[in-house]
């Protein structure tokens, strides 16, 4: 989303202030609730939890990817990045078949 911080004793240094990770969050809690209404099912706290984790943890990864030295670390952090998107495959085909991926995507 944004560039490296050009100070590397501030890592978040970005640009993506807090204002902006908000305005973010409340447009995907937002999503969340349109696509709860168009479907007509409650939105599961704990299957949300478990998708929104794996997102992250595939954000995390990738935003540390040019900083890894570790070969072993690289392996490990590569095999979770691939089941990572696997699972937001299944999520994509899941929304495709629902017929709402073009609202919530």
């Amino acid at each position: 989303m944004c560039e490296r911080a050009s100070d590397p004793s501030n890592p978040h240094d970005c640009g993506f202030r807090e204002s902006h990770q908000y305005t973010l969050v409340q447009k995907i809690l937002g999503a969340i609730d349109e696509h709860s209404k168009e479907a007509k099912v409650s939105a599961c706290p704990a299957c949300l939890r478990d998708a929104m984790m794996v997102v992250a943890a595939l954000l995390h990864f990738e935003a540390e990817k040019d900083e890894r030295t570790n070969e072993a670390h690289d392996r490990v952090a590569d095999t979770f990045a691939d089941v990572a998107r696997e699972r937001m495959n299944a999520v994509v085909d899941a929304l495709i078949e629902l017929g709402s991926a073009n609202r919530v995507m």
